[in-house]
């Protein structure tokens, strides 16, 4: 790995271009994969690199997109993983030519097993009684995210006996923290996911922006978290047999799709079980570097 200091947390840094493009020459790659940064696929051009892009937004791009030089840039890429089909169709839109684009859904390593003595300790340390159904959202707290839909679907669910985890911290946290009922746990951030998504019966994302093919939810339905997503997005083609969808900023709608899974017990065993099939047969990381590595042959075709 190399790391190069003084190059700005945005996409397009001048100082960054005469960096990238030294480092790369030095390194002489077969091809660079950028993902947010215009600044690398400048240097990868300029040292006559074959320049790989990913687009991870669902989104679509500005209108000024269509526009010189931003189209050209987007034309000189030799080849474009889009993470879902709507992801293709924004890099379409920004010039990538169709021939060159490649869907790619993410894919992850499984989550390590949890030791039932460990599940244990965290469950206690949390305050959560034994038997208790608990939820988890696995995300940064910003509003895109869409804690606060989570945080009132708990204030409806506050006497039915579930438990949240919120894992993961942001500018939001104060916030949250001071609008959240007592089922509520705010976790912070962790370096290890796996125990405390081997608390969950159901792993939340509430997203209302970006997402296409979300990793907190892939690597939950390795453990046999049940996905209970938003409607936004590729979110419904990512819970597609396996999980439960419910309507993006609509907490009771997030609420009842709870209590749907604690309620009735045969319905969440399967829907965790396909979900661990799910993930070996479509999300693991095996398959996700087949397909990566296939893009790559693809891009020095187009060099």
């Amino acid at each position: 790995m190399y790391e190069l200091s003084g190059i700005a947390d945005r996409s397009f840094s001048p100082l960054a271009i005469g960096r990238l493009t030294r480092l790369m020459r030095e390194i002489a790659p077969d091809a660079v994969h950028t993902h947010a940064s215009v600044s690398a696929r400048l240097a990868a051009r300029r040292a006559r690199l074959a320049c790989v892009m990913t687009r991870h937004c669902s989104d679509m791009p500005p209108a000024w997109h269509a526009l010189m030089p931003k189209r050209w840039l987007s034309r000189s890429v030799c080849a474009a993983v889009a993470t879902d089909e709507k992801a293709r169709l924004a890099l379409l839109k920004s010039g990538v030519a169709d021939e060159k684009i490649t869907v790619v859904r993410n894919g992850a390593s499984p989550l390590r097993e949890v030791a039932a003595d460990e599940r244990a300790a965290l469950q206690k340390r949390l305050g959560i009684p034994d038997g208790a159904f608990v939820a988890g959202i696995f995300a940064r707290l910003e509003a895109v995210k869409d804690h606060a839909t989570v945080i009132e679907a708990a204030r409806l669910c506050e006497n039915d006996g579930i438990y949240f985890l919120i894992v993961g911290t942001g500018s939001l946290e104060a916030t949250l923290k001071e609008n959240a009922p007592r089922s509520v746990r705010f976790c912070g951030f962790a370096d290890d996911i796996a125990p405390y998504m081997a608390l969950c019966r159901a792993n939340i994302n509430a997203s209302r922006g970006t997402e296409t093919s979300n990793l907190s939810i892939i690597e939950g339905m390795s453990a046999g978290a049940v996905p209970v997503v938003s409607d936004y997005g590729s979110n419904p083609v990512l819970a597609r047999d396996c999980g439960l969808v419910f309507e993006v900023g609509n907490a009771a709608s997030l609420a009842n799709a709870l209590l749907r899974l604690k309620n009735d017990q045969d319905l969440a065993a399967a829907l965790s079980a396909a979900a661990r099939d799910a993930f070996s047969h479509e999300y693991s990381a095996e398959r996700f570097a087949r397909q990566i590595d296939e893009v790559y042959e693809n891009a020095l075709r187009f060099q």
